[in-house]
């Protein structure tokens, strides 16, 4: 079992790599390896509060849906083949946020799925 000072030392050299990784700007470069979840999140947060350009907009979105599977869902990590409840989910949601024509067939599509799958989502929560 570490020792209190061992991990409380772990912790600060953690915040101190993590802050000398800042950006001036109060940001952190990264690698997205989590698919298209975190667009969605994106396009809906901002939707909210604000803060993209329409050309940020419309560049996450179309990054967003150039990751749509065949069968209309969207994976939850890099190379998930069957698509993801929860990340279908978010992208029907970021799709709504960004003003995406509910008669396009990528949203249409990625309904479906949601739809076909409802009986799965609803064992989930029993």
């Amino acid at each position: 079992t570490p020792s209190a000072k061992t991990v409380d030392d772990a912790i600060a050299a953690a915040i101190g790599r993590s802050l000398a990784l800042q950006r001036p700007d109060g940001g952190w470069e990264g690698v997205n390896e989590t698919g298209p979840m975190n667009n969605a999140i994106a396009l809906i947060a901002q939707r909210v509060v604000g803060g993209f350009t329409d050309d940020e907009r419309d560049a996450l979105l179309a990054w967003m849906l150039a990751e749509q599977l065949p069968n209309g869902a969207f994976p939850g990590w890099p190379g998930e083949p069957d698509g993801d409840r929860s990340t279908t989910s978010l992208v029907v949601a970021a799709m709504h946020a960004s003003g995406l024509s509910a008669s396009d067939a990528r949203r249409r599509r990625a309904e479906a799925w949601l739809d076909a799958h409802e009986a799965k989502r609803a064992d989930v929560l029993v």
